[in-house]
């Protein structure tokens, strides 16, 4: 009989371990996704989950003097995640993040979260300018923060901003965590370079500091850039006596404005302009809300589904906001499927971005 070696029983317990600890070392590599909300105040953490995951899971965010644990939910493509307020003595720290689930750890993080510094005193005149200065819009307040709502197409790398003149020495920092750097009146900074550390966020946020009557002062405003959908801009001839107040204060609808219509594509290319549009205000109890459906009329016969080359003209055109419906998906499903079925009189139509005096209103349904 061959004796048994020293040196056969080191390789059989080697390769043990590896068929053992292998595997589990491997999922503990797995990185934990940090990212804030748009209003920076929430944080969303997720992880790979996988079908040997045990048990429930749970996230436990440790600063070194106490640990908080916040449980996790697996959802529909595959991951661990939630979403909890963070507290504010943990920005600005080192922060431990695991994932475990059962006894054991899938994935890990170490992050540091700086603090966004909100400024109180706008800055006068304040507008960001896209293409080629055609469209101007302002910070609009969302919140407890001012937000710059963008349509799809933007061009981040070369946004133009402007302000009064009545201030001075005026800085842009991207951030939290951003470095400032010099802003003109005018001029164009490129917004698509990531701070080193940064962490993911909705949104970016732009903190801008000057002098005005010889005071120092800052102010930090909310940049969300929309993706994939059209937008629809409606500027009022008349905005202080016949704008956007003056047609929701008409609960008849019998309020009437003129303006220009314009519509844009996802690439921010303008694919129709109408210069004698008018618009009123439609519906019963969708008019209740704050976010309320109108109806535009043409100065002519339009297809906006198709500008360039459709058949399908009209002059009236409709703007549901859909504010009762969560989803925004229920009258686009019910019209598609009322279409599809042979029903050829369904109204058709498409999500669009919808701007009213500069000002984003949101999410639309044109049709």
């Amino acid at each position: 009989m061959r004796a048994f070696r020293p040196t056969t029983t080191i390789i059989f317990v080697g390769l043990l371990f590896c068929l053992v600890f292998l595997p589990v070392t491997a999922k503990a590599e797995e990185a934990v996704t940090c990212s804030m909300s748009s209003d920076y105040t929430a944080l969303t953490l997720s992880a790979p989950a996988s079908e040997e995951d045990a048990g429930e899971a749970v996230f436990t965010v440790d600063d070194g003097s106490s640990v908080l644990s916040w449980p996790a939910t697996r959802t529909y493509d595959g991951l661990w995640m939630t979403t909890e307020k963070l507290p504010d003595e943990l920005f600005d720290t080192e922060l431990q993040i695991h994932l475990t689930a059962g006894s054991q750890m899938i994935a890990a993080a170490s992050v540091c979260i700086p603090r966004l510094d909100v400024g109180t005193t706008p800055l006068p005149g304040l507008a960001v300018h896209l293409n080629d200065g055609l469209l101007t819009l302002r910070p609009q307040e969302a919140g407890a923060l001012p937000y710059f709502f963008l349509p799809s197409g933007t061009d981040l790398s070369a946004l133009v901003f402007s302000f009064d003149d009545t201030v001075s020495d005026v800085t842009i920092c991207p951030g939290p965590g951003g470095t400032p750097q010099p802003l003109a009146d005018g001029s164009a900074v490129d917004l698509t370079v990531v701070p080193d550390g940064f962490t993911a966020c909705d949104a970016l946020f732009l903190t801008f500091s000057f002098m005005q009557d010889g005071s120092q002062n800052s102010y930090t405003v909310g940049l969300m850039c929309s993706a994939n959908l059209h937008a629809v801009f409606f500027t009022s001839d008349d905005p202080d006596e016949k704008g956007r107040l003056y047609i929701d204060g008409s609960e008849d609808h019998s309020a009437k404005a003129n303006g220009t219509f314009d519509l844009y594509d996802s690439a921010l290319s303008r694919l129709y302009s109408g210069a004698k549009t008018q618009i009123k205000g439609r519906g019963n109890t969708t008019w209740i809300p704050d976010k309320k459906p109108y109806q535009i009329k043409l100065d002519k016969k339009a297809d906006l589904l198709d500008p360039v080359g459709g058949s399908q003209k009209a002059k009236k055109w409709i703007l549901l906001a859909n504010y009762y419906d969560p989803t925004l998906l229920h009258n686009a499903v019910a019209f598609d499927l009322a279409y599809t079925s042979g029903l050829t009189a369904t109204p058709q139509g498409y999500f669009v971005d919808f701007y009213y005096d500069g000002e984003y209103r949101g999410n639309y349904y044109l049709c």
